[in-house]
């Protein structure tokens, strides 16, 4: 396809909208991926993309369960035009291209829509699940919150769990380690969690909202509290575990009036955990 008529890729992704700027991007199941898909027949590096001014193409990355153009198993690279269907173990994509930017239609659609940055270079591939990886990972909630957001609306909460699984673990593990994680990434990771465990009843959505904040050495904020303490009766297994590594790590904060009214919202929540027992 001629250089002037492509701007960027319109993928549409389990009902969800999101454009790709030309680069590479690592499709799998591996949070380090630039899309990430949470299925079982994904592989953790299962499939790579590839946006040139000039051309799309999709390639196999020796995955176990295929990539599929159009019906059709590819093996290796293969072009795509635009609308073809591409299938990712058991994720379908549609990949559209779009009108140039100086049009009408694409300047509005793209303003309208969130993108995913590809790949800063070649070397990405390689360094994917590197510690620094987390520090670049805002972006990819605009993708799966997009779609997450629409399958809680509709209340199909196990897909959003799905969707939502491997970058939310990917956040607190990095956290754990040390790995500075940026405040949009982090926000937006305690407010799907808290959306989790509401919409499923799953007790370890708290936990992890609770663990989180432990790991960044954080208190828990007034009104993260107010909803925590509305969540606990809701969920099972109520936190308790997660309750206490919290407490230990508000231990090792400065004395001061935060801490003391952080150790009383802590005691309110295991209050509010022992009665649910």
């Amino acid at each position: 396809m001629p250089a002037s008529e492509l701007t960027t890729v319109r993928l549409r992704f389990r009902g969800a909208d999101v454009f790709l700027a030309p680069g590479q991007y690592l499709l799998g199941r591996s949070a380090s991926c630039q899309l990430v898909l949470d299925h079982p027949r994904v592989s953790r590096r299962h499939a790579r993309l590839v946006v040139h001014p000039d051309w799309i193409t999709v390639e196999d990355l020796d995955s176990a369960n295929g990539v599929f153009v159009n019906g059709e198993r590819i093996t290796g690279v293969r072009h795509i035009e635009s609308g073809a269907q591409v299938l990712v173990g058991g994720e379908l994509l549609e990949l559209h291209v779009e009108p140039p930017e100086g049009s009408l239609d694409g300047r509005a659609t793209q303003v309208s829509m969130p993108s995913v940055a590809p790949a800063s270079s070649s070397q990405d591939w390689e360094l994917a699940d590197s510690a620094s990886a987390g520090t670049q990972k805002a972006e990819v909630f605009e993708l799966v919150g997009r779609v997450a957001d629409r399958a809680l609306a509709e209340g199909r909460a196990d897909e959003a769990e799905s969707v939502l699984r491997a970058h939310l673990t990917k956040v607190l593990d990095q956290a754990k380690r040390g790995v500075a994680i940026v405040d949009s990434t982090r926000s937006a990771a305690l407010h799907y969690a808290l959306e989790l465990a509401l919409a499923t009843g799953n007790g370890r959505w708290v936990d992890y909202v609770i663990e989180l904040h432990a790991a960044v050495h954080q208190i828990i904020p007034e009104a993260l509290h107010r909803e925590l303490q509305g969540a606990i009766p809701r969920v099972a297994p109520v936190p308790s575990e997660s309750l206490e590594t919290y407490a230990r790590a508000l231990g090792q904060l400065p004395d001061g009036a935060d801490k003391a009214r952080a150790k009383e919202r802590l005691e309110s929540l295991r209050r509010a955990a022992l009665a649910k027992r």
